[in-house]
């Protein structure tokens, strides 16, 4: 596969996004995206990174199984990346979405529609979810926003913090038996 370009994206009209998960074959591809200089002004460290680090965090994000990176793709061209990752938590659990636009690929949509394909996914099944995007990263914050996220605040660094809580599964539905007799029994329904 390969990165996006201008022309090939004129023409992926009909063709849908979809996420695949990423192997030590995608090295390459997000190591482009990571030292991508709007990526960069982005991430929490906001520092580039060199070749042998991002393989080391590769391989243990690949190892890790509270965390699942996959790739965005259309067709056989590569548009982005979507990670989650998988905190237990007091309370319940939470799952942490980070994600990236491929530099062709931004300002036409796409952080929304990786946003949505990576909460389908949804491994770790998490009611809540949450987020952290740079004040001045609009796109990422409209993306979020039109998927139905909040604002649950600010942090230090000029972050904001985003959440997304999932409605609680339905309780089971309990059936009535009125039997011949007159008296009624209960029975919990199975779904």
């Amino acid at each position: 596969m390969s990165p996006l370009s201008e022309n090939a994206l004129g023409r992926m009209h009909t063709i849908a996004l979809s996420l695949r998960l990423a192997t030590m074959d995608d090295a390459a591809f997000l190591l482009r995206l990571r030292t991508d200089p709007a990526t960069v002004a982005a991430s929490r460290q906001q520092r580039r990174v060199e070749e042998a680090e991002h393989l080391a965090w590769l391989t243990a994000t690949l190892d890790d199984p509270a965390k699942a990176l996959y790739i965005a793709v259309m067709g056989p061209l590569l548009v982005g990346t979507a990670r989650l990752d998988h905190w237990e938590c007091p309370d319940a659990c939470a799952t942490e979405l980070s994600l990236t636009v491929a530099p062709p690929s931004r300002g036409r949509g796409f952080a929304r529609q990786i946003l949505l394909s990576a909460m389908e996914t949804d491994p770790y099944r998490c009611r809540r979810w949450i987020a952290e995007v740079r004040r001045e990263n609009i796109g990422s914050l409209r993306a979020f926003l039109t998927a139905g996220w909040l604002i649950d605040g600010y942090r230090a660094g000029g972050f904001v913090t985003m959440e997304y809580k999932r409605a609680p599964e339905p309780a089971p539905v309990h059936e009535v038996d009125v039997s011949a007799s007159g008296s009624l029994g209960l029975s919990a329904g199975l779904s």
